[in-house]
């Protein structure tokens, strides 16, 4: 959910990384004059998350993609029991981490994340942003011009590197514009930045 020092009104909420659109459905029960957008690459999670959104009718949307800073392809590896997917290291000989199994890598779609979000909003302002996009994170805030409309923008660092990638979220998003702060948990920790 968005942090509680989140200025309102909120009108559009975005999820990059939308899974089976459990927290989408949640985000929009929250917020019950917003629109929902969940950007999912995952095809079977796409088809559960629309599903799990049709109630929303036209204030719920879901598109299959992944999201990066520009439209291009991307090598993705997903290891079993993963959480998702992750942008593949070409120089890695050993596909194999923490005991699980790659079964990677794969080549996807990716859509510019400022044109998905401008074309669902009509220009207006993302309120809150979830970004839950395992690794891709950094790459995306390294060129973070996409965000220059979002008020509120929260990072899910969950991947093996959390610890050394979590020290460089705060800095990447205040270089944005935003307000920011590390939220640490057991299992990695949520980057927030603000928009003051």
């Amino acid at each position: 959910m968005p942090p509680a020092d989140m200025p309102g009104p909120v009108r559009h909420v975005a999820v990059f990384g939308a899974n089976i659109g459990l927290l989408l459905a949640d985000l929009a029960a929250e917020y019950p004059e917003a629109r929902v957008l969940g950007v999912e690459p995952d095809y079977d999670n796409a088809v559960l998350a629309r599903r799990n959104i049709e109630h929303l009718g036209e204030r719920g949307r879901i598109v299959e993609t992944a999201v990066w800073h520009r439209d291009t392809t991307l090598e993705v590896d997903w290891g079993r029991d993963a959480w998702g997917v992750n942008i593949a290291d070409p120089d890695a000989q050993d596909r194999s981490t923490n005991g699980t199994q790659q079964v990677g890598p794969i080549v996807i779609d990716a859509s510019d994340a400022g044109r998905l979000l401008a074309d669902w909003t009509g220009g207006a302002p993302v309120d809150y942003l979830l970004v839950s996009v395992e690794s891709a994170w950094q790459e995306l805030l390294r060129h973070g011009d996409w965000a220059r409309d979002v008020r509120c923008i929260k990072i899910e660092i969950s991947d093996a590197r959390s610890a050394a990638a979590a020290d460089e979220a705060v800095p990447l998003l205040e270089k944005l514009g935003f307000q920011a702060r590390l939220e640490t948990l057991p299992w990695g920790a949520f980057a927030i930045g603000l928009r003051v």
